[in-house]
């Protein structure tokens, strides 16, 4: 039965989420949601930074190497999170945060719950993500005319 699921407003109306497999489930009451929160308050250095910045810039090709279960990095808003520490406490589940391993996950994350502020896992960021390099268009070899030659 429902009994004691959460029915969560979704784009085609309220989706029950609990009982059968594969489906999501939340906890109504959030405890692993403060208990992640205290855990974050006494670690000193929750997102494994050893010294480095938050504010580093970092590149997809970085972020892509983390996708899996035991180290496991995503974008949220062109921030970069190392959410490996939040895997047991996830209230959606472990499936869930895997749907966007090593990927920009920010469309997910705001589908699935828009409620929710990143800044709850601001503790977990490694980085800011590196706009792409622009591509460098090799013009050959050919040779323009100087300026000094052209006729008026």
């Amino acid at each position: 039965g429902g009994a004691g699921l959460l029915k969560v407003p979704r784009a085609g109306g309220p989706v029950a989420l609990g009982d059968s497999a594969g489906s999501r489930s939340f906890q109504k009451k959030g405890g692993a949601q403060f208990q992640f929160m205290r855990i974050m308050q006494m670690d000193k250095d929750p997102a494994g930074l050893q010294g480095a910045s938050a504010q580093r810039r970092i590149t997809m090709d970085e972020v892509a190497q983390h996708s899996s279960s035991a180290d496991i990095w995503m974008v949220l808003s062109g921030r970069v999170f190392n959410v490996t520490p939040y895997m047991d406490y996830h209230p959606g589940g472990k499936a869930e945060l895997m749907r966007s391993a090593g990927t920009d996950g920010t469309a997910l994350f705001r589908e699935i719950h828009p409620w929710v502020s990143v800044d709850m896992i601001d503790r977990l960021q490694v980085g800011i993500l590196e706009a792409a390099a622009p591509r460098v268009i090799s013009l050959g070899t050919r040779q323009e005319a100087p300026l000094a030659a052209a006729r008026p």
